[in-house]
């Protein structure tokens, strides 16, 4: 059949099928509604329950679902959604897990965690933002970020699950079909081979190459080009298309094709258990004294320095519904994962199999000595077993989310924004107290109804360009240096711009401020200025290094910085005074606990007198006994 006959009856077949009328002239009946088939089990979600670590060794599949041979003139990236999820495991249920569903509607937000913190030097900000709703932080959407420009700047310390939400930004759903989507990037946290780059990730996410990311993160082919150079009319499935003087910017995935076995399937070292050193990628906790030449003198969590790792606490099953190990959280929905706590692990659950003891691994069962029961009421267990001893001051820090500690050109500068203290004890939902992080917020917005609307800073900088009022960053990543005049004078050129908008603010050090009817500068205490705080889980101390190892002036002193220690206010300002560690904690009585803290230093004195009045007391009554013994003698001698 030549190749015209061959078209002419595709076109007839697709003219039948588009208008069924045209081949019967009778109506057939609607067909019932059938039910919805249940989800397939696949392969690899379903295991025969052997320990033994399965082999990867499959062929890769493209966007297209296509395999990959890696002879082709321009071979396509691998895609983890076909390639893991095209037989093996259902990668749509994993993409509702914790680490991948924050843009998903409907999410439970749980309990407040570490938010993104969106850091610009030139215009003085550090704002907290997330897509979980937690009291304190900020969507994207309220800063006018789609998730687009939300994915280039954080999606290289994520394992994916950014994609296009279909909106009507036409321009930003043109550069997601040029750029792809951020899938879930199933290797980051399972592919145990050490040549594996999550920084080389963070690179390409940053060139705009999302849909080759995931590929060359890998040792399984190299990266060229960038999408971030092509028009929004960039296919890539024709990339030969492109104009002649982007043809060397295309983006190319070179394969190793000593990589590929026969049949053109590849090797992946896969592992159930993620590593902890993966999990360390983004969940590096580190004080900024202990960086640089001085990290040897930082401690390891005592769970990993004993050989556990982070998955055998922080559990999930298929749904990646990961245990975060609070007490209440929604992934804690049986006796079995309720035990993933610290109280769970170690004093046992209130039921199930394990009630009234230490779960597994050997986890010890905490006596807490002369500790009166009241304190296990009144304390978290991190209250005295993590983060680092609190001293006078607040430490400052830095953590792998907010400062990329492990990728390229990351600035090592103890300076570097954000600025995040720790520990600041404050008191949970349930009145315990804890530890937290914090993060003192830094932005300009528009007051209205005393709500204040943040501003990207990206438009903010526009207006400074404009004004020629714009900032250098400072070298070592720090704050700029500006001043009350300088905050004065952009106020009043947002105020110019913002065409009845509500008024330009500037929220820094835990302080609002505005131009007052005369055009001066008044600072004034703000719902939306205060700090926010998330709780510090880790790194846990043993019991001889927790507070109270060393006696009860460990909190009961006039000095104890879980009550009067000096919490620091963080701005770009400078100049304000720190704010002290029971300002934190307003369910306690302060009073009370500074009254005891004052009285402890005669508590030495309490023991002698104590111990002497017994001596007195056990004296006399042994006066009483001897004159009676003796009389009892006598009695009974009278009688012989």
């Amino acid at each position: 059949m030549s190749r015209i006959s061959l078209a002419v009856v595709l076109l007839t077949a697709a003219v039948v099928v588009s208008h069924p009328a045209a081949s019967s002239d009778r109506k057939q009946p609607a067909a019932p509604p059938q039910p919805a088939a249940p989800p397939k089990v696949l392969l690899g979600d379903n295991p025969a329950g052997s320990l033994a670590q399965p082999v990867h060794i499959i062929p890769l599949r493209d966007p297209e679902g296509d395999t990959i041979q890696p002879d082709d003139r321009r071979p396509l990236p691998f895609s983890t959604l076909q390639t893991c999820g095209g037989d093996c495991h259902d990668v749509r249920a994993i993409t509702r897990g914790w680490h991948f569903n924050a843009t998903m509607p409907g999410v439970p937000a749980g309990r407040k965690g570490q938010p993104w913190l969106l850091i610009d030097g030139a215009t003085a900000t550090q704002i907290p933002l997330s897509y979980r709703s937690w009291p304190g932080t900020y969507r994207p959407a309220q800063l006018g970020m789609g998730v687009r420009e939300f994915a280039l700047h954080f999606g290289g310390r994520m394992p994916g699950g950014l994609m296009s939400d279909g909106g009507d930004n036409h321009a930003e759903e043109a550069r997601w079909k040029v750029s792809g989507n951020l899938e879930v990037n199933c290797l980051a946290c399972h592919d145990a081979s050490p040549t594996y780059d999550q920084a080389e990730y963070a690179r390409q996410v940053a060139m705009e190459n999302f849909r080759y990311a995931p590929t060359a993160a890998t040792s399984i082919a190299m990266m060229t080009g960038s999408t971030k150079q092509m028009t929004s009319l960039f296919d890539y499935l024709l990339p030969n298309s492109v104009e002649d003087a982007l043809q060397s910017d295309i983006p190319t995935v070179h394969y190793a094709r000593n990589r590929f076995l026969p049949g053109d399937k590849v090797a992946f070292d896969v592992v159930r258990e993620v590593k902890a050193s993966r999990c360390y990628y983004c969940h590096t906790n580190i004080d900024v004294e202990q960086t640089g030449n001085s990290r040897w003198e930082a401690s390891e969590d005592v769970h990993l320095a004993r050989g556990m790792t982070c998955v055998q606490c922080h559990r999930n099953g298929l749904d990646h519904a990961m245990t975060r190990g609070y007490e209440g959280e929604p992934a804690a929905k049986d006796a079995f994962a309720a035990s993933l706590s610290c109280r769970g692990c170690h004093m046992g659950t209130a039921t199930g199999p394990h009630s009234g003891m230490g779960r597994s691994l050997g986890a010890p069962h905490p006596d807490h000595g002369g500790i009166p029961p009241l304190h296990l009421e009144k304390l978290s267990c991190t209250a005295c077993h993590s983060g680092p001893w609190p001293d006078a001051d607040t430490h400052r820090m830095k953590n792998g989310l907010a400062h990329g500690l492990s990728e390229h050109n990351v600035n090592k500068a103890t300076e570097a924004l954000p600025h995040i203290y720790y520990p600041v004890f404050a008191q949970e939902a349930d009145g315990r107290l804890a530890p937290y992080r914090m993060v003192w917020p830094a932005f300009w917005g528009r007051l209205k109804s005393e709500q204040v609307e943040p501003l990207n800073p990206k438009d903010v900088k526009r207006v400074l360009d404009v004004a020629k009022l714009n900032r250098e960053p400072a070298l070592d990543g720090s704050w700029p240096k500006i001043d009350d005049a300088w905050v004065t004078q952009v106020l009043r050129v947002l105020d110019q711009e913002s065409a009845g908008r509500g008024a330009a603010v500037y929220i820094a050090g835990g302080k609002l401020r505005r131009l007052d009817t005369a055009g001066r500068l008044k600072s004034e205490d703000h719902q939306q200025a205060q700090p926010y705080l998330w709780p510090l889980g880790h790194d846990v101390r043993p019991a001889s290094q927790a507070l109270g190892a060393r006696g009860c002036q460990d909190c009961h002193s006039s000095d104890a910085a879980i009550f009067f220690g000096n919490v620091t206010v963080d701005s770009p300002l400078g100049g304000e005074r720190p704010w002290k560690m029971n300002r934190f904690e307003k369910k306690l009585d302060i009073a009370y606990q500074s009254s005891l803290a004052s009285s402890w230093i005669y508590r030495p004195w309490l023991k002698i007198i104590g111990l002497g009045a017994a001596a007195v007391l056990f004296l006399f009554i042994l006066g009483f006994v001897l004159k009676g013994l003796v009389g009892l003698s006598a009695k009974v001698a009278g009688t012989q």
